[in-house]
């Protein structure tokens, strides 16, 4: 059950928001916190990212050597499938 503030409450908290904001050295603390909790977010996120600069050239490759692949696999089984039928 959520906490109910009074409306003298929300105000002092509302006033101290806003000074944080008007105070130079506050207000970069309070994005260098923001920041951390953004990137602590991200970082929670199934997301993988690269290690490097995406090598364009490099990944058609790979898909070309994998496509390769799984075309030699197809061509193994594919004389299995018909002797089923």
């Amino acid at each position: 059950m959520a906490k109910k503030l009074s409306q003298a409450q929300k105000d002092k908290i509302s006033d101290s928001c806003k000074d944080a904001w008007r105070d130079p050295s506050k207000r970069v603390e309070q994005k260098k916190h923001i920041e951390a909790k953004r990137l602590l977010k991200g970082a929670a996120s199934d997301r993988i990212e690269p290690p490097g600069p995406l090598n364009i050239e490099n990944a058609r490759q790979a898909l070309i050597d994998e496509i390769k692949k799984l075309d030699d696999q197809l061509t193994k089984f594919e004389p299995l499938v018909q002797r089923r039928d």
